[in-house]
Formats: C-alpha cells, sequence, structure tokens
C-alpha cells in the first residue's frame, strides 16, 4: 500500500497570470422582426446539427395576452426560422421547458394559462407544429413547469402531477401528486420530490406504479449518480444534503451546510461528476463537494456568479460548467465559467450591453462552443462563446498543484509525486523536479520525462529517483 506522506497543496515554482478568458464570438437579439415586443428568455437547446433553438415567451399587451416563441440560428448566429405559437388567439399559452431530440425534433413543454391547462407541443426540425397535448389521463389543470428527456420518453412535471409521454405524443402513465422537481433514474423510474407533507419523497416504476416513498427534506433539486443513488438538497431555511441509496433507503444527511437567503433560493443545483462525487452549486456563491460516503472533499467560491438563477452541467472532461449573474456596483453582467475537479476556475467568458442589468437564464453548448441565453431589461440576447479548449492554449501553472508524496514501498530510491493538471490544455512531455529547502536538486537531477502527456482535469502520479531519505514533512520542499 502506499504511505503518503503529506496531503496538502505544495507550491510551484513557475506562475503566470489569471485564467484564460473570452469575449463573444457574436451575440444575437430575440427581439427583432416580426416582433419587437419584450421576449422573455427561458431554455435553449443545441441540436445534433448544431443549431441553436431558444425558447422565449412574448407577451404583446398584457399577461393575458401570451405567446410561444421560438427561434432556430445556426452555428454563425444566423436565424433559420421563427414559429410563434399562440393557440390561434386562444388559452394564452406559455412555454417553461424544451427538449430537442436525436432528429432535432424540439418539445415545448407549458400551459394554457387562461384555465391552467397543462400544454405539451411537438414541432418538427423546420418548426412546424407535429402534435399538441393538453390534459392526461391523471389530470387536467397545472401546466407542465419541467421535462426531463430520457429513454426516447418526456418526463413532465406539474403542479397537479407528473405524466410521461412517447415522442409520437402517446401517454405512458400519469399520476395526480404535487411535486415540486422531478429526477430520471438509469432505469427509466421517476424519483419526485413533492411539497411539504407527510410523504415527500416518491420513485415511480416504469409503468406508473409506486416503487417507494420516504419522509425527508423538502427538495429543490435531485441528482443520481450512475448506480441510481438520490441526492436531494433543499432551498430554504439551512441547506441539507440528503442521500438515499438505489434501493431508497436513506443513507446519510449532511445538515446545516450554509444558511439560505432570507426569502429562499431561487437557483440551487446539484451535480454527480464522473468520480461518484456530489457537488452542491450556488449555496451563497459557493460550491460544497462530498464523496459518494459523505466525506467532505472541499468548500470553493463561485466568484460571484451566485447572484440571480444558475445553469449548471459537466463539461468536457469532467469541468464543472455555471452561467450565472455577476453583480456590479452599478449593473448586472452575465457569466458563464468552468471549474476543474478541485473546484478552482479555469476559464471564463463575460458579456455586458448596458449599463443597467443582465440576468443569465440558461445555456448550452457543443464542441463549437457555449451558448448563453440572457435577459436584458427590456430585451433578451442568445450569446456565443468559443469552445474553450484552443490547440496551442497557453498552461496556467497556477492550476498545477502537487496532491501527495509518497516513498515507493519497494525501493526507497524513488519518490512517487501525485500532481494535479487543472487546464483544458494537457502538458506536453512533462517532467517534475523537486528542491530542497536548500535549494539543492534532490530528485530526477536529469529532468528525464515520465509520460507523453498529462491530460487537463486529472491527477497523475509521476516516479522519480530521489537522493534524500526518510523525510518526513515536504512542505518546505518545492517543485519545477
Amino acid at each position: 500500500m502506499k504511505n503518503k506522506l503529506l496531503l496538502t497543496l505544495l507550491s510551484i515554482f513557475i506562475h503566470v497570470s489569471t485564467n484564460a478568458q473570452s469575449t463573444p464570438l457574436w451575440t444575437q437579439t430575440m427581439n427583432t422582426l416580426p416582433d419587437s415586443s419584450y421576449l422573455f428568455p427561458v431554455k435553449t437547446e443545441v441540436d445534433i446539427f448544431g443549431n441553436v433553438v431558444t425558447l422565449c415567451v412574448q407577451s404583446v399587451s398584457s399577461v393575458l395576452d401570451q405567446k410561444i416563441y421560438l427561434r432556430k440560428f445556426d452555428t454563425n448566429g444566423s436565424i433559420i426560422w421563427t414559429q410563434i405559437f399562440d393557440n390561434s388567439g386562444s388559452g394564452n399559452p406559455r412555454g417553461y421547458d424544451l427538449a430537442v431530440d436525436s432528429s432535432a425534433n424540439i418539445y415545448v413543454a407549458g400551459g394554457l394559462m387562461t384555465n391552467d391547462e397543462p400544454l405539451l407541443m411537438k414541432f418538427n426540425s423546420a418548426g412546424n407544429v407535429v402534435w399538441q397535448r393538453d390534459s392526461t389521463t391523471a389530470f387536467s389543470f397545472g401546466a407542465f413547469h419541467q421535462m426531463v428527456m430520457k429513454n426516447r420518453l418526456l418526463y413532465l412535471n406539474s403542479s397537479s402531477g407528473i405524466a410521461v409521454f412517447d415522442f409520437f405524443g402517446n401517454e405512458q402513465w400519469s399520476v395526480g401528486i404535487a411535486p415540486n422537481f422531478i429526477a430520471v433514474d438509469n432505469a427509466g423510474r421517476v424519483v419526485a420530490s413533492l411539497f411539504a407533507g407527510a410523504t415527500n419523497l416518491m420513485r415511480f416504476n416504469t409503468d406508473g406504479s409506486l416503487d417507494f416513498s420516504a419522509v425527508t427534506i423538502d427538495a429543490s433539486h435531485i441528482a443520481i449518480d450512475y448506480l441510481n443513488n438520490i441526492y436531494l438538497i433543499n432551498n430554504y431555511g439551512a441547506y441539507d444534503l440528503v442521500r438515499f441509496d438505489s434501493l431508497g433507503v436513506f443513507s446519510w444527511v449532511k445538515e446545516d451546510i450554509a444558511i439560505c437567503p432570507p426569502f429562499g433560493d431561487i437557483s440551487v443545483e446539484l451535480v454527480v461528476d464522473w468520480d461518484q462525487d456530489v457537488i452542491a452549486i450556488g449555496l451563497n456563491d459557493s460550491m460544497y463537494k462530498y464523496n459518494y460516503d459523505g466525506d467532505f472533499v472541499w468548500h470553493r467560491s463561485m466568484n460571484g456568479l451566485d447572484n440571480y438563477r444558475i445553469s449548471t452541467s459537466l463539461f468536457s472532461q469532467n469541468y464543472i460548467l455555471i452561467a450565472g449573474t455577476l453583480q456590479g456596483p452599478t449593473d448586472n453582467n452575465v457569466r458563464v465559467a468552468t471549474f476543474d475537479v478541485m473546484g478552482s476556475q479555469n476559464w471564463f467568458g463575460d458579456y455586458n450591453s448596458n449599463s443597467i442589468q443582465e440576468f443569465s437564464r440558461d445555456m448550452a453548448f457543443d464542441d463549437s462552443g457555449i451558448y448563453l441565453l440572457e435577459d436584458s431589461m427590456s430585451s433578451s440576447s442568445l450569446i456565443k462563446f468559443d469552445y474553450p479548449f484552443t490547440a496551442g492554449q497557453a498552461i496556467d501553472y497556477s492550476l498545477l498543484c502537487v496532491d501527495s508524496i509518497w516513498y515507493d514501498t519497494l525501493n526507497p530510491v524513488y519518490i512517487n509525486i501525485r500532481l494535479f493538471n487543472g487546464n483544458f490544455a494537457h502538458l506536453n512531455y512533462p517532467s517534475i523536479q523537486m528542491v530542497s529547502p536548500l535549494g539543492d536538486t534532490i530528485s530526477n537531477r536529469y529532468n528525464l520525462v515520465n509520460f507523453f502527456a498529462h491530460l487537463g482535469n486529472t491527477l497523475l502520479t509521476y516516479q522519480d529517483t530521489i537522493t534524500e531519505f526518510g523525510i518526513q514533512d515536504f512542505s518546505d520542499y518545492h517543485f519545477l
């Protein structure tokens, strides 16, 4: 077994300036012909062809005169088509969520707000309506305010219940309850957090039958790992993080992580990364990471992103991608940023078009870039940033750190140095040397290379020769 003598962050000699940053490749306003009235931005998605679909709500004169406004852009920001749906002037349709399937068909979940009826619509890739549904077997009231696309099914959350439809508009099952948030596991089961009551966590089988129920926190967000374990977090009072295993059995709780804002938190999220660690994001502009067993890993700042709504996702090689709003001395601006698995920010893109305020509403991405949908007072914009990784990108040495060091148990002539690379770019032909407090090079004195490359956002163990033995504390040693 490895005998790790030190688990600490050690200094690196070489340091360059702040992490990479970006300005938009282009911006496109939502408020152009044929309608110039204000559009409230809701959601954006990228289809399989690299085109970007945006969902907005148009209110022409009052809340009683609403329309669903869909627009498709190509990767360069040019408008492909616009679709305005007003349900023939009846019912005041409103869209709350958007999804795009692998054939570039578009699904909009929302409601007919005059009578608070659920609304689900399918549009083809050209923007034409394919079918429309406004009721379910179990309930006929309550707009769909959340939609999950998985297993070629649409899972819908209404204040009156849960419904599942296939891509042809056929209802699979529905149940009348009062969910706050839903998630879908890898077996196709729906996990629902209910509003406060005797039972506030339920999981439903693929036929809609109840699998298990439990009493726990009133969760505002749910994350599920690849083993179907369930993570919950609330958004008022004090933040608590709860885990149930895949059988629905309570595993652990982390209580009073931080105190929520006085009127609750409109945007708190959970992400389970590739290492099965869970990250709670948006807790008073902070992120908290715990491992599978509930052990605390780290607490990091979000650098001001958590001032309104945030959108989060795993990105590329296990990076955390967050879009949010920065509060300045006179106005609010939008930013999208990436964080490595150690919680350090390693890239960001900013946009500021006015001196009043702008708010981030949603984001999407593909291999060509990151798209941010923002609300800017009386207008809305779609903003594209370049993909953070670019060939030849300079290494930020402040994002390199030594995680642990130990002598080889079979041959003490060798030392093992575990190094983390927080950059998007990889290190070509990396090599490490250790320098003693006296300034002597005591490991890898001939600067030999261990590996062809050290990939970004990964830990790698370097084995080098060493000329000093029995060192118990490496905190005064430096690394080149």
